[in-house]
């Protein structure tokens, strides 16, 4: 029984989920149709960033669980491109060609009353970091009123994660967007 089948006789998934997996592999299938021309480029990393961008989104709406064998055979074909992706990243992040100077700026974001143990780390990492030119930021909220937000998103997020199964590495890219 082919996948289409499998879906067609299944009626779980949504049109929206297919359309958002359909967009991955469409976007992969280019990435390998590029691959050729844009070979240990900052193109194929932004390339293969995109594609990692749309597989994190995916991860987030559809948990990649399930007894469903469509969502099953996806599931794993999602893991295992994503986990593919990441490791030529790191290859590509270790090309000196391909190397950028990333900005300066150094942000510090505390929830609730800065104390004086972290008044006094920033201190500390600005004294041991003068002369090389950084931009400290301090951002905080007094009121730790986002703190509760946080933690849920934080939970929520860790949730759908570690439904993959990765190693910390797999995912160290990802972004919890509040």
């Amino acid at each position: 029984m082919t996948e289409r089948n499998l879906h067609e006789n299944s009626g779980i998934e949504s049109n929206n989920q297919r359309h958002d997996y359909n967009e991955i592999k469409k976007s992969q299938a280019h990435y390998q149709e590029q691959l050729n021309s844009i070979q240990n480029s900052l193109e194929e990393w932004e390339l293969l960033k995109e594609i990692n961008q749309k597989i994190h989104r995916y991860i987030e709406k559809y948990p990649l669980v399930g007894s469903d064998e469509v969502k099953h055979l996806r599931s794993e074909e999602i893991k295992q491109l994503l986990v593919q992706n990441q490791q030529r990243n790191q290859e590509l992040a270790l090309m000196p060609e391909l190397r950028q100077e990333i900005p300066k700026k150094i942000h510090f974001v505390w929830l609730g009353k800065l104390g004086t143990i972290q008044q006094e780390y920033i201190r500390t990492w600005n004294e041991i970091n003068k002369g090389e030119n950084y931009t400290t930021t301090i951002w905080y909220d007094q009121n730790a009123l986002l703190v509760h937000e946080l933690n849920k998103r934080i939970k929520a997020f860790a949730k759908k994660i570690n439904q993959l199964n990765f190693t910390p590495d797999a995912y160290t890219n990802a972004l919890i967007v509040i």
